[in-house]
């Protein structure tokens, strides 16, 4: 196992979800933002989160949980822990396996109802 490839790819991930989560939070705390009309407690919550630990923390933190899951998934996948890939590709794909299964209308219909798999 090339540790360096891994350590690199770790600080990419890092960097970006730290972007996404920024960009993210701008756009949620934003004045007129549609998350502050459909769920004003939750808005609330984490501008009290803000304020005790500062921007930078919270985006931190949220950015770590979210590559803690990535990484969960993609091992789950690796060891075929799942019926399908849920972030890795089929082979000879570029996009997750669930997504092309799901383009293509193979939907698990014990998880969806009628209606939502005909839109």
């Amino acid at each position: 196992m090339d540790a360096a490839k891994l350590k690199k790819f770790a600080q990419y991930a890092r960097r970006n979800l730290i972007e996404q989560v920024s960009n993210k939070l701008d756009l949620v705390l934003s004045q007129e933002s549609a998350e502050r009309r459909k769920h004003p407690q939750a808005v609330k919550k984490l501008e009290e989160q803000i304020q005790a630990h500062g921007e930078e923390q919270v985006i931190e933190k949220v950015a770590y949980i979210w590559f803690n899951r990535f990484c969960a998934l993609r091992f789950m996948d690796v060891n075929r822990y799942t019926r399908i890939g849920v972030v890795s590709p089929a082979e000879g794909q570029f996009q997750p396996e669930i997504l092309a299964e799901a383009k293509m209308g193979h939907i698990d219909e014990g998880m969806v109802d009628e209606l939502a798999r005909q839109r």
